[in-house]
């Protein structure tokens, strides 16, 4: 993965490992595009051998998909 590295996304990396390390830590990242979350997330879940999953949404998305999602990932 090429990834360019500056102070914002060590910020993200650092809040990211911090926040997953912690007992039953998630995480929903919301924010304006560009920051590095996404690679972040990636990189820390790969560090901490974590599986990593994401939703596709929509506009007609709702509470009922957001549960069958989770039941979909859930052991």
């Amino acid at each position: 993965m090429d990834l360019i590295v500056f102070q914002e996304v060590l910020d993200v990396v650092a809040y990211v490992d911090r926040v997953l390390s912690a007992p039953h830590g998630s995480l929903l990242l919301v924010g304006r595009a560009g920051v590095g979350r996404k690679s972040a997330v990636r990189i820390v879940s790969a560090l901490h051998g974590a599986k990593l999953v994401s939703f596709k949404m929509g506009k007609a998305y709702n509470l009922k998909n957001f549960k069958n999602d989770l039941k979909s990932v859930s052991p």
